[in-house]
Parts: structure tokens; sequence; C-alpha cells
């Protein structure tokens, strides 16, 4: 048996006793008949020092290298420097710790992302005459530099009071940001600014700064770092960019990566790049380019920009083809045969989620078009439905796999719709995520990602109410008991509205319960219970375990059937107040649709206190949105919507004076014209003069009459408002409401 540790291209370790070890083994085979581990799914194996059959180094040919490996593995080592262009299946290297508990480790060539020599970049820039010591510094000290340096420089702060503030952070172990806003030098958003340039020039490297400082040419830096890195180096100023091999990789690769392809090598892509160490960047060209191997070769970085912004305009646009130069890619080593699925599926499933969370997104939608077309990946921002990545084909199977398996779904049922949780660890928070899988036409299944809001609730007063709503809604929570309803299509923002209205009740003298599914939002004090279907624990369930738990207040996430409808309205009438959710257009409907429940409409009556219905509307972007003449056609339209004699007391007569806001598009919103939502609402009141329209079951039109000639403005009413308010436009009021 042979005791080592083995390091999966997905991260993990596993220490084990291998049976036996050869190089040219694709499987290895475990201690106690355990199942064998493909070798594409390992990035390297450690041997222990007690093991004698692996080969000692030729000290006369073995230098000292850094590797950068697949999961994120990288080693100092010890190598051979013919191995890094070896044919083999990988290669053995030595630690350069001689206190190291390994003997050697066999690193598998697929695994390898990038080979660098382990010498800084500055001492080899010395070492070769390029720069000097005091270069080398000086770049040092801008990559080092202090935050009290960068507001000397950007806020003008004199350096004497900078310095007794740094005296003073070293006796009270406060930040220096803290102390300088306390001391009225600066002001919170002058030090966040400071902090993000502090993070922007650590994030650059001493070869960048060396060329921004003038020291070196860029192309004497391309040059080394091709010598560190064992990668060729190409001159795009007099190479002609093969189109095949430039739409071989997806254009938002190309512009997300800044990356370009530039040739073809009979089934080998060869893809210009300008730091060897982007972050994924080889997870994805595996992806992407499933059916082909690639190399990389180096590139100046002003010249890959200039040549990505060319190919991503339209072709007419493009640049005239240039006079190629050769390029020896016999020598070029990171390359792909067989992509590792396991490893290369989980980064690009854990970067598909990181992308939809940064761009905002309230869902991520995971569209397979068969074995021919392409996989499309699609946010869902501020409402509207965008595309994210296009994938081949080819990586349908294992990425729907690998989002099953995090959402612990079963794998192998592809015929009937399934849904489950990922709980999605960030660097500084949890993130949860609903998930749902649905067999669709072609042998395909989609997977979409709802990504739960999991923040602290609005509170009441910035839900985005219209101060009439506002001051009737806290006439309503005021009440001691009672049922008030929020209502609307599935990701309207009831569950947050909901929330707000809970953030106003949390007193310490008051008990709440609520039974959601699933949980969203955490408040302190709140009892909050997870409803799990799959057991049993469903709302009805739980509804009546919270009448033995003493409530004041109870939260039920929705009303789905007349079990629950009917426990609600009971415990509303039994001196508690009830909040809760339906699927239905208007706050009038509402009523009609728990009637057809079969609720009894006197108990119902005498139960509900008010019904808020409501949308989300994208919101202008507060950067260009724009007054526009409003002209009379344009006025007469959204008269006719609000109603033409309560338009006309509103703004008055149509004048060529008045204007309306409008979306334009910038940088901010993306060339949208809108950024974020605002919500539009519908609150019905009941009092007595309402109640016998429940208790009689008169129509819903005839109720929403007798409701707007209590002051109930209309969806669209508060839509046409907020218009006037410059929070969204007429496009999007009528887009997300019907009447």
């Amino acid at each position: 048996m042979i005791p080592a540790e083995i390091a999966l291209v997905s991260g993990r370790t596993l220490e084990v006793q291998l049976e036996s070890f050869s190089v040219r083994n694709v499987q290895l085979h475990l201690k106690g008949g355990a199942a064998p581990i493909a070798v594409d799914r390992v990035a390297f194996i450690a041997f222990l020092r007690d093991n004698a059959a692996t080969p000692a180094p030729d000290d006369a040919h073995v230098g000292h290298f850094r590797l950068h490996l697949a999961g994120g593995h990288m080693l100092i080592v010890r190598m051979r420097t013919v191995d890094a262009e070896g044919a083999n299946l990988g290669f053995y290297t030595w630690p350069i710790d001689p206190d190291s508990p390994f003997r050697a480790r066999f690193v598998y060539r697929a695994a390898l992302q990038a080979i660098e020599e382990d010498s800084l970049t500055g001492d080899l820039l010395i070492a070769a005459g390029e720069v000097t010591e005091a270069d080398v510094d000086a770049a040092l000290q801008s990559q080092q530099v202090r935050i009290g340096t960068i507001l000397h420089e950007s806020e003008g702060i004199p350096e004497d009071l900078l310095e007794a503030a740094a005296e003073l952070q070293k006796k009270t172990k406060s930040r220096i940001g803290e102390l300088l806003v306390e001391a009225g030098l600066a002001t919170p958003a002058q030090i966040a600014s400071a902090l993000a340039e502090q993070a922007r020039r650590r994030d650059r490297k001493i070869g960048e700064i060396l060329v921004e400082q003038g020291a070196l040419s860029e192309g004497t830096l391309v040059e080394l770092l091709g010598r560190k890195f064992k990668l060729p180096v190409v001159d795009l100023s007099n190479y002609a960019i093969d189109p095949a091999a430039a739409r071989a990789i997806p254009r938002e690769v190309i512009e997300r990566y800044g990356v370009l392809p530039i040739g073809l090598d009979g089934r080998r892509v060869i893809v210009a790049i300008a730091d060897p160490l982007v972050r994924d960047l080889h997870n994805i060209l595996g992806f992407t380019l499933r059916s082909k191997r690639f190399a990389v070769v180096l590139a100046p970085p002003s010249q890959l920009r200039r040549h990505v912004a060319d190919w991503l305009r339209t072709p007419e646009e493009a640049p005239p083809p240039r006079t190629p130069a050769p390029i020896d890619v016999e020598v070029i080593h990171i390359e792909t045969g067989e992509p590792e699925v396991e490893h290369e599926t989980i980064g690009l499933a854990n970067q598909i989620i990181i992308d939809g969370i940064k761009a905002g997104a309230s869902d991520i939608h995971i569209e397979p078009n068969g074995d021919e077309g392409k996989l499309l990946v699609r946010f869902r921002v501020d409402g509207d439905c965008r595309t994210h990545l296009e994938l081949p084909p080819t990586v349908r199977a294992t990425l729907t796999a690998r989002l099953k398996i995090l959402a612990n779904l079963d794998i192998s049922e592809r015929r009937k719709p399934q849904d489950g949780k990922i709980r999605f660890r960030l660097p500084d928070r949890w993130v949860e995520l609903r998930v749902a899988t649905i067999p669709t036409v072609g042998g395909n299944e989609d997977v979409v990602m709802r990504i739960l809001a999991g923040s602290t609730p609005l509170p009441i007063d910035k839900a985005g109410l219209s101060a009439l709503n506002l001051y009737n809604l806290r006439q309503i929570i005021a009440q001691p008991y009672g049922l008030f309803l929020c209502v609307g299509p599935t990701g309207s923002g009831k569950t947050t509205t909901l929330h707000s209205v809970l953030s106003a009740l949390n007193t310490p003298d008051t008990k709440i319960w609520t039974a959601e599914d699933p949980v969203e939002i955490t408040q302190v004090r709140l009892r909050q219970v997870q409803i799990q279907s799959k057991v049993g624990l469903d709302f009805a369930k739980v509804l009546r375990a919270f009448l033995r738990a003493d409530p004041d207040v109870i939260m039920v996430g929705e009303m789905r059937d007349k079990e629950t409808a009917s426990i609600g309205v009971e415990a509303s009438l039994t001196g508690h107040l009830v909040l809760s959710t339906l699927h239905t257009n208007g706050a009038p409907e509402t009523v009609a649709r728990l009637l057809d429940m079969g609720l009894d409409p006197f108990n119902f009556a005498d139960a509900l206190l008010g019904v808020l219905a409501q949308r989300l509307a994208r919101r202008l972007c507060k950067e260009c949105k724009r007054k526009t003449p409003l002209s009379q056609s344009d006025y007469d339209q959204v008269g006719g919507r609000y109603g033409v004699k309560e338009w006309e007391a509103l703004v008055g007569p149509w004048t060529s004076a008045q204007t309306i806001w409008t979306a334009v598009g910038c940088p901010k919103c993306g060339g949208t014209g809108y950024k974020g939502r605002v919500a539009l609402h519908e609150l019905m009141a009941l009092d007595d003069d309402l109640k016998p329209f429940i208790q009689h079951r008169k129509p819903v039109a005839e109720l929403r009459l007798a409701a707007a000639a209590k002051g109930m403005h209309s969806l669209v009413q508060d839509g046409i408002e907020k218009i006037l308010a410059g929070d969204t436009d007429l496009a999007q009021v009528l887009s997300v409401c019907s009447k």
C-alpha cells in the first residue's frame, strides 16, 4: 500500500492508501475496494516521505517553479524544466522545503493552468538590466500606498494632520478613516473613495506599475512574462486574426475576460491573453471549446484591449485583416485535451450564481436547446430577462446535474418537475436560492433559480406607498385583530411589503409568529417557521399550532386553500391580527377569489380589514431620466387611463408647457434608461359601508366602484401619480397593470 494525499480538481484533498501507482494509469485504485478515482478528477498526488518508490530529482536539470492548478491549488516546487512541455499524463515535482512531509508530488498535466518561474517579477527585471532597484522600490511603494497618502493626493488634506491621525490610530487601535471623519478632516464618501483607490492600487501588479511610471516598456514586460510563464508572445499589430477562431468563443466571454481567439491549429484554438493568471479563464475556455483543445499565447495588454474592442464591433466596422506572423504553437503547454468535467462544471455553476447575484438578478434561467442549439443563461433584472451567456450544448447535462446536486434533487429524474433550495456561500454572507427544474421538449431540462432576498426589511415608510395609502395602511395595522391581505402575482414584492408591516408591529410587547415558504427575510423577535410540505408541515397545520402558542400577530405566507383561509379568518375573529398573501389581480378581485374558495361571507366580511394589491414597475434611472414635452395625444391617453375628470383635476387642462419624465439610457443603467424597481399599490380599506358588498356577494365591478368612491386609487392611478413624480413611465405602468 502507498500512503498519499490526493488533491482533486474540485478543490478537495483526500488522505488515501493506494494499492499501486503508475504514471500511465487512468484510474487510481484505493485500499479496501473503494471506488477507483479517475485521474481526470485529480490535480496532483502527494507521496509521503516513507514512500521510496518515487524517483529522486536530478539537481543538474531542476529549477524552482510555481504551479497554478485547477481547484485553486498552487504549488512552489522543484521540477525538471523539460517536463513543462512533455507529452505524458503528468510529471513529478519535489518540495523546496526540506522539512516537507512529502517526498514528491505527481502533477497531472490536464490540471495545470499556469506555470511560472519562482522569481519575483521585479527581481527578474533587475537581473535582466531592464530596471533599477530604485524603480522597483518606487513601484512597490505605489502598490502599498497608505490611505492617508491617497487622501493627501486627492483631497489635499495636510500631511501633518494625517500623521497626527496615524499616531492616534496606533494608540487607540481605531480605523484611520473613522478618526478622520470624527475629526472633521474627511467625509465618509471621501474615505470610501480612498479605500476603493487603495484596493485598486494593491490589485495592480508590479510590472503594470513600472510600465505606468515609464520605467519599463510594455513590450519588454510581456517578453519577460513570456519567459517567466513559458508562453510564446505574439505581436497583434501584424497578425491576421482568423474570423473562424474569433467565432469559436462567445462574445460575452471575450468581453468579460479580455481575451481573443486569433488562430486555429488543427482542432486547437490559439487564444491571446494578457494575464496568465486570470481567475476561472481556463474553466470557461474548456467549456466553450469542449470539442477543441486550446492553447494560450501572451499579447501586450494595450494591443489586446484594442483588438478585443475591434472584434466586438459589428462586422462592417471590424478592421481589415493584417499579414499574419508565425507563432510557434508547439511549445505551448497550457491546453486541454478532454476537459475535466467535474471541476469545470463546479466552476461554471458557481460563477453563474455569483454573476447573477452581482447583477442584482431576481432569477437565473438555465435554458438548454437540444444537442445542436446553444444553452442560454438569462438573468431577470428589474423585471426584464436579459441574456448573460451562450454556452455550447455539450455542457447542458453536466451543468444541470451540478445544480440539481447543489439543490439536493434527484439527478436521475428528468421526466418530472422538481424543486429544492441551494444555500450558496459568498465571502461575506450566505445566499439562498429557490430551484425549480422543468422538463421541456427535445429532451431538455430547464433550471430556474430564484435568488431570495435574505435581507433586513424595509421600513414601512420606505416601501413606496403614497401618502394616502401609507396613512390608511397604518390605520389598518393599528387594529388589535382582523385580517389583512397583500396580493399580486409572483415576484411582485408581497413578502417584502408584509415584512415592512411586521417591522412596524415588531415591538418587545408583541408576540409575532410567521409561517413562510421559504423564509426570505428574518427579524429579531419574530418566531419564524419554515414550511416543510414533504413531511406534512403545511400552512394549515402550522397555523393551528400558532393558535395554541399565545400570538398577538400571525403572518401566513400564503392562503393557498380553503382550509388555510378558514383558519386565518377564525384566528382573526378570535383576537389576533392575521397577515397573509394571495395571488390575485386586484384588491376587489381578492374578495371574489376567497368567496369562491368557500369562505362564509359574513365571517369573512367581519374579519377583513383591508387588501393591498401591488405590482413592481421598472424605475427610471436617476442619472439620465429627463423631462420631455407632454403631447396632447399622450395627455389624452394618460387621462383615459386615470379617469378624464380626475386627471384634469390633478394636472389641469393640457398646455404645450406640460412635461413628463421619460427614459434615456446611460452607462449607469446599461443603456436601458431604467435602474431598480418601484412598487405600485391599490389599497382597499374595509368599513361598514363596504362590508355588505361582501356579505351579499356583490359583483367585483360594484365593489370596485364603491371602494373608489371611498378614495381607493387603482394600480394604474397610483402608477400614473408615480410617473408625474419621475419614478417610472407610462410604458412600464401599462406593462404591469391590466386596467
